[in-house]
């Protein structure tokens, strides 16, 4: 039975004898710590994984023998006899759910014990027996649906509506006279570009190669099929009107991809000659579509003004082909916004653009770290007029707030969404301050001729920095509240003076940390 905590009471007879058993148990961090290797390290020895030396495999198995994690033979025809979960915290969320669903399953499959034992201190077990060969059958459980199609609903509005088009002079959408479409590149049909290295399928499945995905992930050239059934597709884009071209990272795990956890890069190149391939089609003198799937930006300095178009998607999940293709065809009307900024050479960095005025293009260095495209950047298929905005409070106290209006009209002939992107500009502080800081957005949908009303509420907590005692402070004085399409000087809008009035503050936890934002 569950107690209040949560957990299963472990005051029967059966619950004591587990609690004696196992309350020495030491967890698997531990062992770790002991064995000076990393906890996936320990996870890949005790899941017979071959990707570890066999002096680490020896020494952290000399340590799991050692604290009594013996490997126990399967059972005739079934699985092994004692299976051992040891959560360091038996007390959160995650470890009671895991709990309850071994239970579940422990039940369902004619499991004999299930035992979670909070009298153990800071380990956790949960010991499940399994039935043998000789126990009478069970039912299977029924099937689970892990992709339903609401959740499959949900992934395509995401993906839609994260695809970035970094830049187009007319390429897209495609025209209705395309009608052969030329599709190059490694990524073109290949689903590796639409997951990243945490998703089932490129954490595990990567080890298992005959086991089958599970799950369906178009690639873009199938999406692209499916989108546009009357087309006509091929390799040769000499022979098409547009070439599509799909470039960018493979996920995986420790160099095991192009991208993902400890799979770092030397610079901002396109990996594995990708570079090459991009040439090779401009050089053909066909109109050039250029797609990224990837998981971190690439310098795009060299192709960027000869393609007609360039498209971001980073790991756009399992739907991430059809609302690629969505968007060449001109069914999705881009409104991504860039999350980090693109560099213009492959040396440059995934620049923050909160830099302070000394980390901007200047006398202080012969470099320029402008981006090629900024963060927040992100274009459409029509267009949108801002209209001069208002403050309902330009002066106001340093544990007050102030509201900012802003009516934004569709001039364009088609649907689609404005990104309203609100910075905050301090120009005087005690330490170094970013130039610009997003303190707000918000998605304006609006169909052809509509307008909408945006509303800003901002608190002066959001004005608060660490200042040079190491205190969070709210100051008095002017400020600028910018309204703008980007974080590039160039894309502002409007830039709205205000100015915080009374005595300087010190804000703790309980500062509000959020610009309230409402579309009428």
């Amino acid at each position: 039975m569950w107690n209040r905590r949560g957990v299963l009471d472990t005051s029967t007879e059966v619950g004591a004898v587990a609690r004696e058993s196992f309350k020495n148990k030491v967890t698997i961090t531990e062992i770790a710590r002991q064995a000076g290797v990393s906890v996936p390290t320990v996870s890949r020895v005790v899941n017979g994984r071959s990707d570890v030396s066999p002096e680490t495999r020896a020494r952290v198995e000399d340590l799991l023998r050692h604290h009594g994690y013996q490997r126990r033979p399967a059972a005739p025809g079934g699985r092994a006899a004692l299976i051992d979960l040891v959560f360091n915290d038996l007390d959160s969320p995650w470890a009671v759910e895991i709990i309850r669903g071994v239970e579940e399953v422990a039940h369902a499959s004619g499991v004999g014990t299930v035992v979670a034992d909070p009298a153990v201190g800071s380990a956790a077990l949960v010991a499940a027996s399994t039935a043998s060969a000789a126990a009478p059958a069970t039912t299977a459980p029924a099937p689970v649906d892990l992709d339903p199609p609401h959740m499959r609903a949900l992934a395509r509005q995401l993906a839609e509506e994260s695809v970035v088009l970094l830049a187009n002079d007319g390429a897209l959408p495609f025209a209705s006279g395309v009608r052969r479409i030329a599709v190059l590149g490694p990524l073109a049909d290949d689903p590796a570009g639409m997951l990243g290295c945490y998703s089932f399928p490129r954490h595990v499945l990567l080890d298992y190669p005959e086991v089958e995905t599970g799950v369906t992930v178009p690639t873009l050239l199938e999406a692209l099929r499916a989108e546009l059934p009357d087309a006509e597709f091929t390799a040769d884009p000499m022979a098409a009107d547009v070439c599509v071209v799909v470039v960018g990272d493979r996920s995986g795990l420790f160099g095991r991809g192009t991208s993902g956890e400890g799979c770092d890069a030397a610079d901002l190149e396109l990996p594995g000659g990708q570079g090459e391939v991009v040439d090779t089609a401009l050089a053909a003198g066909t109109p050039v579509v250029l797609v990224l799937l990837s998981g971190r930006p690439y310098a795009l300095g060299r192709w960027a003004d000869r393609c007609g178009a360039v498209v971001q998607a980073f790991f756009a999940g399992e739907e991430g082909g059809p609302a690629v293709a969505g968007v060449l065809s001109g069914r999705v009307n881009p409104s991504g916004r860039l999350p980090v900024s693109v560099p213009r050479d492959s040396a440059g960095q995934p620049w923050t653009y909160l830099a302070p005025p000394l980390g901007r293009r200047g006398e202080a260095s012969t470099l320029d770290p402008t981006p090629l495209f900024p963060f927040g950047h992100g274009r459409s298929y029509t267009s949108y007029a801002w209209q001069r905005p208002s403050v309902d409070d330009s002066a106001f106290p340093t544990d007050g707030e102030t509201t900012l209006r802003l009516t934004v009209r569709n001039t364009g002939e088609r649907s689609g969404t404005e990104v309203v992107q609100l910075y905050l500009h301090d120009p005087v502080g005690k330490v170094a301050r970013p130039v610009v800081r997003l303190i707000g957005y918000a998605r304006v949908p609006l169909e052809a001729g509509a307008s909408a009303e945006v509303h800003f509420t901002v608190p002066a907590d959001l004005a608060a920095y660490t200042g040079p005692d190491g205190d969070r402070i709210v100051e008095p004085g002017e400020l600028e509240l910018r309204l703008a399409m980007s974080s590039a000087d160039d894309d502002v809008r409007y830039a709205v003076p205000v100015t915080l009035t009374g005595p300087e503050r010190v804000v703790g936890r309980e500062r509000r940390m959020r610009c309230e934002v409402r579309v009428k």
